[in-house]
C-alpha cells in the first residue's frame, strides 16, 4: 500500500508505503528499497511510512507511524532518525508542512497532542502552548496542516473542522460545518494552497471546500458539481493551473478558469 509520494527531481521519485521507502530513478528505470529488519510483531515498526515532505532547504522528511521521522539532507544518502513520544499517547506524527515564518523549521500534526514545531538546527521538537491546550488542539487528531504564503497556519482535524492561526498576530479562527462557514465536513483530509494563493480543503464525505477571504467562509463542491467522490484524498496543481484530486472513486480535474470538473 503506497501512502505518500515526493519528487526530488524529474528523475528521482520517493514512494512511501506500509512496508518501507522506495526511490525510483527514472533515468535508469531502477528502484532502491529502504527497509528496517528484522520486524518485531507488536513492537516498533519503522517500515510503516506515514508521510513524505520536503522543507524549504530541499531536505526530505520521512514520517513513520509510532516513531517520529527520518531526515535525509539534500546531497546526502544518510537518514537520521528523530523519535517522537515513542510508546506514549499521541506518539504518531500525522502530517507536516515547512515553515516560511520560522526558517529551518517544520510543523508536525500529531494524533492527540496538537502541533509540534521541529527545529532542524537544534534537532529538537518544540510545543506551541497557545494552540496545544484544552478547547483548541489538545486531544485533537490533526489530519492535515499547511502554512500559507501569508503566514497563516491552517490545521485540518479528524472531526473538529479547520483551525487557522495567524503566526504574526496570534489570532485563531475556528471553521466547522454548520457554523456559518459552509465547510463541507468536519473531517478534513487535505489542505492545499494553489499558485494564486487560494486555500482548498479536502474532506471525508463532504466534498471540496474553497476558502473565501472576503467573507471568511467556505464554498463547497460535491459530486453534484462534478466531483467523482465526496471524499478527497489528495490535491495537486498542474502547470496550466488545473487542480487534480485523488478520491475514493478515482481522479477528478478542476479547470479553475471555468470552474468546471472532469472525471
Amino acid at each position: 500500500k503506497v501512502t505518500s509520494i515526493a519528487c526530488e527531481t524529474n528523475d528521482r521519485i520517493w514512494l512511501g508505503s506500509s512496508v518501507g521507502l522506495t526511490m525510483l530513478d527514472r533515468s535508469t528505470n531502477t528502484f532502491t528499497n529502504y527497509f528496517k529488519f528484522p520486524i518485531t510483531p507488536n513492537v516498533f515498526n519503522r517500515n510503516d511510512v506515514n508521510f513524505l515532505n520536503y522543507d524549504n532547504d530541499g531536505d526530505l522528511y520521512v514520517g513513520y507511524w509510532g516513531f517520529g521521522f527520518d531526515l535525509r539532507r539534500k546531497g546526502s544518502s544518510k537518514f537520521v532518525g528523530y523519535p517522537y513520544n515513542q510508546g506514549r499517547f499521541g506518539a504518531n506524527l500525522t502530517s507536516s508542512t515547512p515553515s516560511y515564518v520560522y526558517p529551518h523549521r517544520m510543523w508536525f500534526g500529531t494524533q492527540g497532542n496538537g502541533l509540534m514545531l521541529f527545529d532542524k538546527v537544534k534537532g529538537v521538537y518544540m510545543s506551541t502552548p497557545e494552540l496545544n491546550k484544552q478547547g483548541r488542539l489538545l486531544g485533537v487528531h490533526v489530519n492535515a496542516i499547511l502554512e500559507d504564503k501569508a503566514g497563516i497556519l491552517w490545521v485540518g482535524t479528524y472531526n473538529s473542522g479547520v483551525i487557522s492561526y495567524d503566526l504574526y498576530t496570534r489570532q485563531i479562527h475556528f471553521y466547522r460545518q454548520g457554523r456559518d462557514s459552509n465547510l463541507g465536513s468536519n473531517q478534513i483530509t487535505k489542505i492545499f494552497q494553489d499558485s494564486d494563493g487560494q486555500i482548498w480543503v479536502g474532506t471525508a464525505g463532504g466534498g471540496l471546500s474553497l476558502y473565501n477571504s472576503d467573507t471568511d467562509s467556505f464554498g463547497t463542491f460535491t459530486t453534484k458539481d462534478g466531483l467523482p467522490s465526496n471524499t478527497i484524498k489528495g490535491i495537486l496543481e498542474d502547470t496550466k493551473k488545473n487542480l487534480w484530486f485523488s478520491t475514493n472513486e478515482g481522479l477528478g480535474q478542476l479547470n479553475t478558469q471555468t470552474m468546471t470538473f472532469k472525471t
